[in-house]
């Protein structure tokens, strides 16, 4: 009996302990909701050189929009930090969003800009990015991405097919993935008959890719001749470097 009494004692002090707490937390969520934003906090992820396509000041601004007012000093339950970041990632060079409010009220804000692989100049004299993600993206009034630029027979960005955004994206990525290629091309030219002509940092020499079919084999195929003792004497004097036909590589002036 006194065991069955102090076994019902010990379970009472654990219940009442448990209803204090619990009235304690709920309060707690009570005083939150009731409260106001203290303050917002913005940090935006840059590329490696600390640039950036987008700025804090943009973002508060499109928070901003989204609510027609500032958000410090809004109640808390008025704050809805999920269509925020759903919003945010409409925007053009927004990648990820992670938006919430800490135990301060401070509204926090981590952006992850998206990452330019490739520059584009069409025909028509419009000028947009490709994404390591095939997205197409406008240029930034802040910042102008060093990466290859691609001109030539591009049509214009409602006019391209499909195929043509897809090579074009297919050889952006494959020169960024590959060390050698992306410290070697500056420019890519897209030919009359849809081949494709590689413009280096080095000298005036093309490097003629052909098609696009197997083109890391082109690309290891290109830093081996590279190597070679033929170009270590200098390859301005050489117009052309092709690798457009199938296992050949050979230079022609």
């Amino acid at each position: 009996m006194k065991f069955l009494n102090k076994s019902l004692r010990t379970q009472i002090a654990w219940l009442s302990f448990l209803l204090f707490f619990g009235v304690l937390f709920i309060s707690a969520i009570s005083h939150k909701q009731s409260s106001n934003v203290l303050a917002m906090e913005i940090r935006v992820n840059g590329d490696k050189n600390k640039k950036y396509l987008i700025t804090t000041d943009e973002v508060r601004k499109r928070i901003r929009s989204l609510y027609g007012r500032k958000i410090v000093g809004m109640n808390v339950k008025d704050v809805d930090v999920k269509f925020i970041e759903d919003e945010l990632k409409r925007t053009s060079f927004i990648k990820e969003a992670e938006v919430f409010l800490d135990s301060n009220n401070y509204l926090e804000i981590e952006i992850k800009q998206r990452i330019p692989i490739a520059r584009i100049f069409d025909n028509a004299g419009g000028s947009y990015y490709i994404e390591s993600e095939g997205i197409v993206m406008p240029v930034s009034r802040h910042y102008t991405a060093r990466v290859p630029v691609f001109t030539g027979r591009i049509p214009s960005l409602k006019n391209a097919n499909d195929a043509l955004r897809k090579d074009l994206y297919h050889l952006a990525r494959e020169i960024r993935n590959d060390a050698f290629a992306n410290a070697l091309v500056e420019q890519v030219t897209v030919t009359d008959e849809a081949m494709y002509l590689l413009h280096t940092k080095l000298g005036d020499e093309k490097i003629n890719l052909g098609k696009l079919d197997d083109l890391p084999y082109k690309l290891k195929k290109l830093k081996a001749f590279y190597k070679k003792p033929l170009a270590a004497q200098g390859l301005n004097k050489y117009d052309t470097i092709h690798l457009d036909i199938r296992n050949q590589v050979y230079a022609t002036k």
